[in-house]
């Protein structure tokens, strides 16, 4: 029998990544006898891969079962605890403890450059830059997993829904971002802690709801969480670099180094992103990751349009962002993802798109300019860092900044 697509496209990652030791890498033995879910894939899908289906995040789950037995009493717990530390708790219960313990506890890897390296590099290029890459490109590709629509789909009402959930991922992404601010207690430790727990609440609803494990796998699963990350990184990035923002690999090692540490806050296995350091070795995990899932289904090409449309909003919320046509939205998504895609999602084709190219050219070329003069390179930087904090302080109140739930 001739191996299916998925499965020579495994085939072909293990055979040129063998370096990256997932095939050996140590199993879950709670789940290692876990059917195969039907809609994930196949079973000649990496094994440990095929385990992390059905693992969620033991720890957040844990809390969000307490705070159902601890009643509203449970939440002010959490969201104190989250913001001012577990000392800041009298006598907290055993579930939250942990939770709070392990994220409070710095891994040994950590260093100084972890807080700033990444945010620098992040911070090198423009915000309308990172704001179109983070809806055309980077939620495009979440998105296309029908296993993730399906869980997005049942949050509510699907404009409000992806207009809120655009708003808040960028406002979670630019506080991450900004330096230093992932230290214990700062603004985006308290934000990815918040998004984490949000994804134990969505995770416990959604299987009240009779969702179909042995299709799916564990909703919102190891497998789905490290998927999302990889988004924010070669997704990301990629689609930044055919704009012409290109890094270097010295800022590309920063990058990898801070978003190590987004990925030990949001609960991901350190067995899954401690051998990725760069855009290479990511995009090789993200091949075998995506092995996992069906092509997208209608839920993926509704959030998709809906998130396409409330990208013209986002412009329009803050002054610090200039105003953006429909063409140049079409024309971007177009020339990021490519002509495939973006007819599976049918976006216009556009006269814009000829713009694009010679503009990419012109930044790809400055950007190399400025970068060989420290003082133009590091004001350019300073500068963007004060454009997003404006950004951030012009946004409705957030869910993550003020400690409460999104997408209750």
């Amino acid at each position: 029998m001739q191996p299916t697509t998925l499965t020579r496209r495994r085939m072909m990652f293990l055979g040129a990544t063998s370096g990256l030791g997932l095939a050996t890498l140590g199993r879950w033995p709670a789940h290692a006898a876990a059917p195969w879910p039907t809609h994930r894939g196949d079973e000649q899908s990496e094994r440990f891969i095929g385990e992390m289906l059905h693992v969620g995040d033991p720890l957040a789950d844990a809390v969000v079962a307490e705070l159902v037995l601890l009643g509203s009493g449970g939440k002010k717990l959490l969201q104190s605890g989250i913001a001012q530390g577990l000392k800041s708790l009298a006598d907290p219960p055993p579930a939250l403890a942990a939770f709070l313990r392990a994220n409070e506890t710095i891994p040994p890897w950590v260093t100084p450059s972890t807080y700033t390296g990444g945010s620098r590099t992040f911070m090198s290029i423009p915000l309308p830059a990172h704001a179109l890459t983070l809806a055309l490109g980077a939620l495009t590709h979440t998105y296309s997993s029908p296993a993730i629509a399906a869980v997005l789909i049942g949050t509510g009402e699907l404009i409000k829904s992806t207009q809120r959930r655009l708003l808040e991922t960028t406002d979670w992404l630019l506080r991450c971002m900004q330096p230093g601010a992932l230290r214990v207690g700062g603004s985006g430790y308290v934000a990815t802690l918040q998004v984490r727990m949000l994804h134990a609440q969505a995770r416990a609803r959604t299987l009240a709801n009779g969702w179909d494990v042995a299709a799916f796998g564990t909703p919102i699963s190891q497998v789905d969480l490290v998927r999302t990350w990889l988004d924010f990184l070669p997704v990301s990035y990629g689609c930044l670099s055919r704009l012409g923002y290109d890094l270097t690999s010295a800022e590309i090692s920063d990058l990898y180094r801070t978003w190590w540490y987004i990925a030990h806050l949001l609960g991901i296995d350190p067995r899954l992103y401690r051998r990725i350091t760069d855009h290479t070795t990511a995009r090789q995990l993200l091949t075998v990751v995506d092995a996992t899932n069906q092509p997208p289904d209608a839920n993926s090409r509704a959030l998709v349009t809906e998130s396409v449309r409330a990208t013209s909003g986002l412009f329009s919320l803050a002054t610090v962002l200039p105003p953006i046509s429909t063409e140049t939205i079409n024309a971007t998504f177009r020339h990021i993802n490519g002509d495939p895609i973006a007819d599976l999602y049918a976006i216009r084709r556009t006269p814009a798109q000829a713009l694009i190219p010679p503009t990419a050219l012109a930044t790809r070329n400055a950007r190399t300019l400025a970068r060989a003069i420290p003082l133009t390179w590091n004001t350019q930087i300073k500068f963007h860092e004060s454009l997003t904090e404006t950004f951030l302080n012009l946004l409705p109140t957030s869910a993550y900044a003020s400690g409460g739930y999104a997408h209750k």
